[in-house]
């Protein structure tokens, strides 16, 4: 049962990869491009590079989320 209110009014994925993954460039590419497709068919939204665990990344991430409120 929807509750209007409680459902989040956008979704925003984030692709991760594992530290110390040992995958091309091309492979990285094709998965993040999959997701995007999959996430967009349902309406959500995508970061443009996957999560690498770095502070950095994390800052982006957050940062990118920020900038589209």
């Amino acid at each position: 049962m929807y509750h209007q209110g409680l459902a989040p009014s956008s979704v925003h994925v984030v692709p991760t990869i594992t530290p110390g993954t040992k995958l091309s460039t091309g492979r990285i590419g094709a998965s993040v491009l999959l997701l995007k497709r999959q996430a967009d068919d349902v309406g959500a939204s995508t970061h443009k590079a996957p999560f690498d665990g770095r502070p950095e990344t994390a800052r982006d991430v957050v940062q990118e989320l920020l900038n589209n409120m």
